[in-house]
């Protein structure tokens, strides 16, 4: 799809986040280890791993090139949320982690703009059927982790 009729920018945002690779589950273990001593230059390289991500994302919910820029911004916003509250430990994928905090960042946007997204009811109606099913057969909340590792399967 070319943006460049209606935004430049975007073009040039596009062409920016080529230049990084996706990361590997490797790449992402080594730099939450990073992350977790302070180092900033990791944690900037884990945003830039899952920028084209965070566009995919975005594009899933319009072809209007104003909105898609700033659904960007919001996938993005979902990304820096998502990094301090991550535990590799956990056993998922940043990037699994993060496209839920960039949806719902997203979903957020959209509704506060009186906008309504048919995708993301569905991903809401999946998320509360798990979590209804989670509290019926263990009696408790299920974490965001546990949604995740539902989801993945």
């Amino acid at each position: 799809m070319n943006y460049t009729n209606r935004n430049q920018n975007i073009d040039i945002y596009f062409a920016e986040i080529k230049k990084f690779d996706s990361l590997s589950r490797e790449k992402e273990v080594e730099l939450f280890e990073k992350i977790n001593k302070g180092d900033k230059k990791a944690e900037s390289e884990l945003f830039n791993g899952v920028a084209k991500l965070a566009v995919a994302i975005a594009k899933t919910y319009t072809s209007n090139a104003e909105l898609l820029e700033e659904l960007i911004q919001e996938a993005n916003y979902g990304v820096l949320r998502a990094i301090p509250k991550f535990d590799i430990n956990r056993g998922i994928r940043f990037s699994t982690y993060a496209r839920w905090w960039m949806r719902t960042s997203i979903s957020a946007y959209l509704d506060d703009m009186g906008i309504i997204s048919h995708r993301m009811d569905s991903v809401d109606d999946n998320v509360k059927k798990i979590r209804r099913e989670f509290f019926a057969e263990n009696c408790r909340e299920a974490t965001e982790y546990e949604v995740l590792d539902i989801l993945e399967e």
